[in-house]
């Protein structure tokens, strides 16, 4: 796929204005988002975190789970997947993001935390909560463990604007992510998509910096140009915002 330039501002790639995170599942170029990040998107561009530009095609979408499959061309760092069932609450985690670029530039941003709970609003059990530091732009980007496995993928964040205007209650850091059973489920859609689910686990990296370098090799800014606005995915619930990027 042809590659593209990149404008003066902050990783921009012209003519693309809404913005998220994703991240690359194999090494020849498949790559995770969520489904309201790319919506009806009519192009879609990746800055890489070295700040190569790819365009890529969406191969596929789940609107109940929030999540989007793309493919870009070439040979790039891929993040393994474990399966989520096997977390446990308490479990520290961590995300590599790109949010607010135009505010905050286009170096990529680590935030860490634990799992809160293994279901969200009303027990959806399609998600986690989590309290790890999200902001607009962070959508779509990998919830990854100490050992580097990647158990779901960035997707809301509770309206606390709202919660504190309608109940006069303020929440800090109450974040959902879609859990990696479902993206496994979506993948496996394409038996010729080959993901790594190692059978057991490894050691943790030695540093976080060491664990932060590995998971943001394989990040990238997603940029979208569409006919409308972002798209929410059906199952975001009213008092949940969309951790994506509209500019």
């Amino acid at each position: 796929m042809a590659a593209v330039s990149l404008s003066a501002r902050a990783g921009h790639v012209e003519g693309l204005e809404q913005s998220g995170t994703g991240f690359f599942v194999t090494t020849d170029g498949y790559f995770v988002t969520t489904h309201h990040v790319v919506g009806a998107a009519t192009r879609v561009s990746l800055t890489l975190f070295n700040r190569t530009v790819l365009s890529a095609a969406v191969v596929a979408t789940d609107s109940v789970h929030d999540l989007a499959l793309l493919k870009a061309e070439g040979e790039f760092h891929a993040l393994p997947l474990a399966n989520s069932r096997s977390v446990r609450r308490g479990w520290s985690v961590m995300t590599v993001g790109y949010p607010q670029v135009f505010i905050q530039g286009a170096e990529p941003k680590v935030t860490r935390g634990i799992v809160n709970s293994l279901s969200g609003i009303n027990d959806n059990a399609g998600v986690f909560q989590v309290d790890l530091p999200i902001q607009p732009g962070n959508s779509g980007g990998p919830l990854v463990t100490e050992q580097g496995f990647v158990i779901g993928v960035i997707a809301h964040r509770l309206n606390s604007t709202l919660l504190m205007t309608n109940l006069g209650v303020f929440t800090q850091n109450v974040n959902y992510a879609v859990k990696s059973e479902h993206l496994i489920d979506l993948i496996d859609r394409f038996p010729h998509v080959r993901i790594r689910i190692p059978a057991r686990p490894r050691r943790q990296l030695p540093t976080f910096p060491a664990l932060t370098e590995y998971v943001e090799e394989a990040t990238a800014i997603v940029w979208v140009a569409s006919d409308g606005a972002l798209v929410k995915g059906d199952t975001e619930i009213p008092i949940t915002q969309p951790a994506a990027d509209q500019q």
